[in-house]
């Protein structure tokens, strides 16, 4: 139990054949079940199809025209691949537990995963689950579960023992402050160039000018409006290890790199703040380096709104921004698990909304909790409208991982 929770983790296997097994805190039977082997191609043709990750020679533009003609681009086809992935993926056996042990969702789960690369970028908030083992009634998994993704078990025990050395280092006394990286000014990289500016030129009329109503004398950097937050060029990695220390809680909104394939290394994913080399040249900060240097330590809550920021579980062995974060003393990471669009190319401001969300999730005590509860209106608004403001391509993305 965590806080009266009941406590659901699963482990999802992959080799010549896929396994799931599965196990509910306090008890000592673990179930496990194989899965059909052609899951694995489907949730290849899933990411290569509807998902707006630019392919070799295709624009941004390109990739996200063809994601939203994709499996995702309507309420009713997102619904029949929600229903066939859940089906693919969780046991009969699983969910009518999963639903009998929630009350019928009066009482939510919390669903704890250990994801294998293929599975690690699974929509989980699409899902829709049979509610009776034989019938055609639906609902979506998020009804019955809060779902977050764990990091790998060994990663899981080094972050603990590293928190006792993390808490020596943070500033004593309450730690109030957010650090907010917001669309930083990459160097070299002019505002519509590929490491150009996420959000836009900065107004202070911004929809994102509610970070700092919200955050009244408690933002680092310090900021009266909002032009004075975004597009800063003065935020490099020494800034950074400087005010983490201080903060309770860590807002990054920007360019993130990671691999393109899985011989890459996920050390090499990256946030691009404003830094530069010894030669004036952009030098990105890479999950590598926070690793490395024990004067990184983060607070317990952090959000990476960037491109695949959370793709640390794709690579054969795991890493990235997210589990570099966690082994410097973060508990929640919120990350993206695929390209996120901009608002320049959808109407209304899909993006600023899910940065909102997010840094309202940091404030809870459950960033992941508060996190699908944003995901499950989301997609009762998407599947009620179809609007392509609530387009699944956006909160979809979005996963928190746990220890």
């Amino acid at each position: 139990m965590v806080g009266g929770q009941q406590v659901l983790t699963l482990w999802f296997a992959e080799g010549s054949t896929c396994w799931i097994t599965w196990r509910w805190e306090g008890e000592e039977d673990a179930h496990a079940s194989r899965l059909d082997p052609a899951l694995r191609q489907t949730l290849l043709n899933f990411y290569e199809q509807a998902l707006p990750n630019a392919r070799p020679a295709e624009s941004a533009e390109e990739a996200l025209n063809r994601a939203l003609s994709g499996p995702l681009a309507s309420p009713q086809e997102s619904a029949d691949f929600g229903a066939r992935l859940a089906d693919g993926l969780l046991p009969t056996e699983l969910t009518q537990a999963l639903i009998r042990r929630s009350g019928n969702g009066a009482e939510r789960v919390c669903m704890k995963i250990h994801v294998s690369p293929t599975a690690a970028r699974i929509p989980w908030g699409l899902l829709r689950i049979q509610t009776e083992a034989a019938g055609n009634q639906r609902a979506l998994l998020l009804d019955f579960a809060y779902v977050a993704i764990a990091i790998p078990r060994n990663a899981s025990r080094l972050a603990k023992r590293r928190d006792k050395e993390a808490s020596r280092l943070r500033v004593n006394g309450t730690r109030r402050g957010v650090v907010a990286v917001i669309d930083p000014k990459v160097p070299g990289y002019p505002p519509t160039s590929a490491l150009g500016s996420v959000l836009g030129p900065p107004q202070d009329n911004d929809e994102l000018a509610a970070l700092l109503g919200r955050r009244t004398g408690n933002l680092i950097p310090t900021a009266t409006v909002f032009s004075e937050l975004a597009r800063r060029s003065d935020l490099d990695r020494r800034w950074l290890k400087s005010v983490l220390p201080k903060a309770s809680a860590f807002l990054y909104v920007g360019h993130v790199s990671v691999g393109q394939d899985l011989t890459s290394s996920g050390a090499s994913s990256a946030l691009h703040l404003c830094c530069v080399d010894d030669t004036g040249q952009h030098d990105p900060l890479t999950a590598g380096e926070i690793l490395s240097d024990e004067e990184f330590v983060f607070p317990e809550h952090v959000a990476f709104i960037g491109c695949g920021s959370g793709t640390d579980h794709t690579f054969l062995e795991p890493m990235g921004l997210s589990l570099a974060a966690h082994l410097r003393g973060a508990q929640y990471v919120i990350a993206a698990s695929w390209t996120i669009p901009t608002d320049s190319y959808l109407p209304s401001t899909p993006l600023r909304r899910l940065i909102l969300a997010a840094d309202e999730a940091l404030d809870s005590s459950n960033p992941a909790r508060a996190m699908n509860l944003w995901q499950r209106d989301r997609a009762e608004a998407w599947f009620r409208d179809g609007h392509v403001k609530d387009t699944p391509l956006l909160w979809a993305a979005m996963q928190t991982f746990v220890r």
